[in-house]
């Protein structure tokens, strides 16, 4: 593990040991990849594999570069899927994918985001878990996130991934794969209760109106037959795709007597 890694492990021995688990570090090794730890404890286990992720490093290079220039920083994105997110947790499934134990088990993913705009992109993350788009009905000006709008990352490594669990600074979220065939096992598990306080539950955040969802029985051929499909099992005659804007814009504030002139 790196010291990032180790900074996460800590965090995740923090929340299981005073609970009666056993957390312990999976040796590394040269020949294949591995998760990081195991969580044991009341005939239940779970691999974990860590990742950390961090803004962009051509983004904060251009942050960096506009401070020292007393320049405004500013940065817009559509907050949906990212193909980088979607590698990071195919990289996570095949490291989850690399052992099995015998018996039952669970296999988790932790990802830590870190940086000045690490919720932003934990919200993305998500989105590429899920596969969400924004959609709005028009009538009532309602907005939803309605989840497998776009392709899954949750469904496409459904046979590895039960649950990732997005942590930041503020905040921990457990996100629920309700495509494993363990869903229901790992949602009634002990070792997901240890963090029910941040549980993301689709099929239940659904029968309580919070999301809309794509199911895999509707045409999937476009924006159009999809929204179609939504209008249809919903009642909503005026939905559509509105696709929300990330907007930054920073400039840093010097200390009283060390402002410079802008450079041109």
């Amino acid at each position: 593990m790196n010291a990032e890694e180790e900074a996460v492990f800590q965090v995740i021995r923090g929340f299981y040991k005073p609970k009666g688990f056993e957390v312990t570090r999976i040796e590394a090794s040269d020949v294949e990849k591995r998760p990081d730890a195991e969580i044991r404890g009341d005939s239940e286990l779970a691999l974990v594999e860590i990742k950390t992720k961090w803004d962009a490093e051509n983004e904060a290079e251009k942050r960096h570069l506009a401070f020292e220039r007393n320049d405004v920083y500013f940065r817009q994105s559509r907050i949906v899927k990212s193909n980088t997110h979607a590698g990071v947790i195919r990289d996570a499934a095949r490291q989850l994918n690399a052992m099995l134990p015998e018996g039952p088990h669970f296999r988790v993913a932790w990802v830590k985001f870190d940086g000045p705009f690490a919720d932003s992109i934990k919200i993305r993350f998500r989105s590429t878990l899920y596969g969400i788009r924004r959609v709005a009905d028009l009538g009532s000006g309602t907005g939803y996130d309605c989840h497998d709008f776009d392709d899954s990352a949750f469904y496409r490594w459904r046979a590895v991934l039960d649950a990732v669990v997005l942590e930041s600074s503020n905040e921990l979220h457990l996100c629920l794969n309700d495509f494993s065939p363990r869903y229901e096992s790992f949602r009634g598990s002990k070792i997901a209760s240890v963090l029910s306080g941040g549980i993301n539950d689709p099929m239940e955040m659904e029968r309580s109106g919070l999301i809309l969802r794509v199911d895999g029985s509707a045409n999937r051929r476009n924006d159009g037959t999809k929204l179609a499909y939504l209008r249809e099992k919903y009642g909503l005659a005026h939905l559509s795709v509105l696709d929300l804007l990330e907007t930054v814009v920073e400039i840093r504030v010097p200390d009283e007597g060390t402002m410079t002139r802008p450079t041109s």
